[in-house]
């Protein structure tokens, strides 16, 4: 072929002129969070930290921890000089680690990409990703009553955190959203479905774990008219009042029925296998990466607001 052949052959042919596509640049990414909250041990983080890695490792990027001792409180400055280098930071519990972290975050950091996950406030200024949980609980009350229960228990989340104070003044209360949202959607349930509120049927818990779950239980149980179902905020709390009905020698759910939130691995391994409602954790957090990658590669774009659905799933609990 001679030359004039050659470029002849190369503008019908315009695939062989073009270069390769520039290769994808590599972020570092940064996480707070709290070893209060166990995160590596619950569900609830665990998923969503699997989805975040998920993500980091296809696009090879750098993904970095920092667990928020109680110190920090004290050493907020130097907290943040650690992540002022970062191109995107993700924020998980945050509601447990600081009362102010958001609004010192977006103070300190400027205008460095930032998501956090659940406790969506309308006022953040930052990327929010959350599930309906109101709606969820309202899902879960109206299939309880749809198949005849009717005297309706809760154990839910405290509905505010307390911070201490260190220099002698009175602890501060934040909304702990998650378990104000689910009492909300509890009581708009109940409400829609024509039924009445029995305030001791309605309990709080300090954390949401098992033990808790099996001492309120037990309280239930102590009752002289008892509910014919516990709807628990969490899976883990449902396990423990399931322990607690065994003790009791009880049937579930033909003598009292047991729903949790959540949907973690031993929920369909526990018996009965727990009747609960899903939140699609993994992939929030593999759409984090994604939306912090946006945000970065083009600053004009607004912080992500997002609410998921939440899925009932029906088992042989309830």
């Amino acid at each position: 072929m001679n030359t004039s052949q050659s470029k002849e052959t190369l503008k019908k042919n315009p695939l062989q002129r073009k270069s390769s596509p520039p290769e994808k640049r590599a972020y570092t990414f940064g996480v707070i969070t709290s070893v209060a909250k166990d995160i590596f041990r619950s569900h609830y983080h665990r998923e969503i930290v699997a989805g975040l890695f998920d993500q980091i490792g296809r696009g090879n990027h750098e993904l970095k921890f920092h667990i928020f001792q109680k110190d920090s409180y004290q050493n907020l400055d130097d907290l943040f000089k650690k992540y002022s280098g970062l191109d995107g930071l993700f924020l998980i519990a945050w509601r447990w680690l600081h009362p102010d972290l958001v609004r010192l975050i977006q103070k300190s950091l400027g205008d460095t990409p930032t998501i956090v996950f659940n406790d969506f406030e309308p006022e953040l200024k930052i990327g929010v990703l959350y599930t309906d949980v109101c709606q969820g609980m309202k899902d879960m009350v109206c299939h309880l009553s749809g198949k005849g229960y009717a005297r309706l228990a809760a154990i839910c989340g405290p509905s505010h955190i307390s911070f201490r104070k260190t220099n002698g003044k009175a602890a501060e209360k934040v909304p702990f959203v998650d378990a104000q949202e689910k009492v909300r959607g509890f009581k708009e349930a109940l409400k829609e479905c024509g039924s009445s509120i029995k305030k001791s049927w309605l309990l709080r818990c300090s954390a949401y774990n098992s033990n808790e779950g099996y001492c309120l239980t037990k309280k239930l149980l102590g009752e002289k008219q008892k509910p014919d179902v516990i709807i628990c905020a969490n899976d883990d709390l449902a396990f423990g009042a399931l322990q607690a009905i065994a003790e009791k020698e009880l049937s579930v759910p033909e003598d009292i029925a047991v729903t949790g939130f959540d949907d973690t691995e031993k929920a369909s391994l526990v018996t009965p296998k727990l009747t609960t409602v899903a939140q699609p954790l993994y992939k929030m957090g593999q759409d984090a990466v994604h939306f912090l990658i946006e945000k970065i590669e083009d600053s004009s774009l607004r912080p992500v607001q997002k609410c998921y659905p939440t899925k009932l799933v029906i088992r042989e609990s309830a």
